[in-house]
């Protein structure tokens, strides 16, 4: 899909699947910001774990399946549950900000490489 689309899809879909067990990081974070409702459910490396991470930051974890059954039924709920995935989207939109303008991230980083180097010397 070009990229506007794929944007497009976001806001028309009622669910939105994290792909496993590798999950989404920028598509996750491009959906969350237009609102989308992402189920998630995490493995156990990291490229699976960033949906939980996003919603983790944002305090919203309606959407993080804690086993396959659980991801089926979070997909169905949303897709069948109109009001909980309205209510579901408007805690999304409103915690999303939290994501953006961080910089936890950069300091974790400069740590962990600032320690590979003394460790090398």
């Amino acid at each position: 899909q070009p990229h506007h689309r794929l944007l497009a899809l976001y806001t028309l879909s009622d669910v939105s699947l994290d792909s496993y067990p590798a999950g989404g990081c920028t598509t996750t974070r491009e959906a969350l910001a237009l609102g989308a409702a992402v189920v998630t459910l995490p493995a156990r490396y990291l490229g699976s774990r960033w949906s939980k991470a996003y919603y983790g930051i944002m305090g919203v974890d309606d959407l993080v399946a804690v086993d396959e059954d659980d991801y089926v039924r979070l997909a169905s709920r949303l897709g069948t549950d109109t009001a909980w995935r309205a209510e579901v989207q408007a805690r999304i939109r409103a915690a999303v900000p939290r994501l953006y303008g961080r910089d936890e991230a950069v300091g974790a980083w400069q740590r962990t490489l600032l320690e590979l180097a003394n460790e090398s010397r």
